[in-house]
C-alpha cells in the first residue's frame, strides 16, 4: 500500500464527530461541596514540624542584622551549630562530609573545614559505634612441618678471596625464612 492510498483511507471528517470525552478522560475539578477537609491519618497520628533551638537563634539573628553570617556569629557558638549538625535528631551524627555540608547550608565561619573534621573524629558517639572496614582478621594458620625441617643449601662461588674465603654456603630454613651464610675457603665436594 503506497502514501496516497493511505492518504485516501483516513477520515478527515472526524474532528466533526468528536462527542463528549469520557469520564476517565476528563481533568478533574474539584466540587465546592467539600467544604470540610478530610485528613488520610487521624487527628493524633500527625506529625508537627519540629523547630529545633538553633534556628529560633538563627531567626532571631536574621531578624537583628542586615548581614546575616555575621550576626550568626554573636547569637551562636560554634560549639552550639556543631552540636546541632552531628548530634541533632535532624542529623543522627552522620560523618565527617555530611556533617559539614549540613552546617555550609545554614552557617559559615572562617575555619569552618577545619572545625568541622576536627569535631566529628572528637566525637564519643561515633567512635564507640564505628564499624571497621576491614573483613575480620583470622588467627595465623599453624604449618604441619616443625620449623627446621625442610631446609635449602646454596653456593655463591665466583668471589675475590676475602680472609682466605672465596665462596659462601646459605642455609634457609622453607618454615621461618632464616638463613645462615657459612664462609668457605672452597667448595665442598663429596668422597
Amino acid at each position: 500500500m503506497s502514501f496516497k492510498d493511505c492518504w485516501k483511507i483516513r477520515d478527515w471528517s472526524a474532528g466533526s464527530k468528536n462527542t463528549k470525552p469520557d469520564a476517565l478522560s476528563r481533568q478533574f475539578t474539584p466540587s465546592l461541596e467539600l467544604s470540610t477537609i478530610e485528613t488520610v491519618f487521624p487527628s493524633q497520628c500527625l506529625v508537627a514540624a519540629i523547630v529545633l533551638d538553633i534556628e529560633e537563634k538563627d531567626r532571631e539573628a536574621l531578624v537583628l542584622s542586615m548581614y546575616p553570617l555575621i550576626a550568626c556569629s554573636y547569637l551562636l557558638s560554634c560549639p552550639e551549630v556543631l552540636e546541632w549538625g552531628h548530634n541533632s535528631k535532624l542529623s543522627c551524627h552522620p560523618g565527617g562530609a555530611c556533617t559539614l555540608y549540613l552546617i555550609q547550608q545554614r552557617f559559615w565561619w572562617a575555619n569552618m573545614n577545619e572545625d568541622v573534621p576536627q569535631f566529628v573524629a572528637a566525637c564519643d558517639n561515633c567512635i564507640r559505634n564505628k564499624s571497621p572496614n576491614l573483613p575480620p582478621r583470622r588467627p595465623p594458620q599453624t604449618s604441619s612441618c616443625p620449623p627446621q625441617s625442610h631446609i635449602a643449601l646454596d653456593f655463591i662461588t665466583g668471589l675475590l678471596v676475602s680472609e682466605g674465603n672465596s665462596c659462601i654456603m646459605t642455609v634457609v630454613d622453607r618454615f621461618s625464612k632464616a638463613t645462615h651464610f657459612v664462609p668457605l675457603t672452597q667448595l665442598p665436594f663429596a668422597r
